[in-house]
């Protein structure tokens, strides 16, 4: 049966016996020193150790990394998920207990959701050192359907988020166009120059310059 995308992710951790599971695409890699970096940053008190990921494109070498000498962790907090994208989801540190507690990898097609839930109730940080690979190529994420589905759960998601923090409502209705056309942009240039988000009004070169 095919359970989905956030359906594998869960079982798999709960299939796993250990405190800490990493997440990883079939399709991306750890550096070599990824899990020995990683080891470092367990913590009781941490839900999630993200990792900055190099991306490549898909039958292209792989590029070389490059990485501060000195190790570091910034916390993300829900504020800072603001901005796109703050984590991807594969090759992140997890506590398992912690991903249960809370339900899991939420059953859309938008899994930062939980990662902002996680920086919300939690504490989620990311590491300085760029410790994967992202490959870029054609898969279901990349139809302009899924880029549609995603930037308009990220476009709610996002009013939820500015009302966690305290911003006005009538204040979010000026500001929500920032992280919309955020999103698009990072979606044309990434995958599909001929993506237009639906939900974003005409807007013309100062609104743009604005936001």
């Amino acid at each position: 049966e095919n359970v989905g995308m956030s359906g594998n992710w869960n079982k798999c951790i709960l299939l796993a016996k250990v405190d800490w599971v990493i997440l990883l695409h079939d399709d991306d890699l750890l550096a070599t020193n990824a899990i020995n970096e990683l080891s470092k940053c367990r913590s009781n008190s941490f839900d999630i150790v993200g990792i900055q990921l190099k991306i490549f494109n898909d039958g292209d070498p792989l590029p070389d990394i490059e990485n501060p000498e000195q190790l570091q962790l910034k916390k993300i907090t829900i504020d800072y998920n603001f901005h796109f994208p703050a984590l991807a989801p594969s090759g992140n540190l997890y506590k398992r207990d912690s991903i249960i507690k809370v339900g899991g990898f939420p059953n859309v097609i938008a899994p930062d959701l939980l990662l902002i839930q996680l920086s919300y109730w939690g504490n989620v940080f990311r590491i300085n050192k760029v410790l994967g690979y992202y490959r870029k190529g054609i898969n279901e994420s990349t139809k302009l359907s899924a880029m549609e589905e995603m930037c308009k759960l990220n476009h709610y998601c996002r009013i939820q988020t500015l009302k966690k923090i305290g911003i006005p409502k009538w204040y979010i209705h000026h500001i929500i166009l920032y992280s919309d056309i955020l999103f698009e942009n990072a979606f044309r240039k990434e995958w599909n120059d001929n993506f237009r988000f639906s939900m974003i009004p005409q807007y013309n070169v100062l609104q743009y310059f604005i936001s």
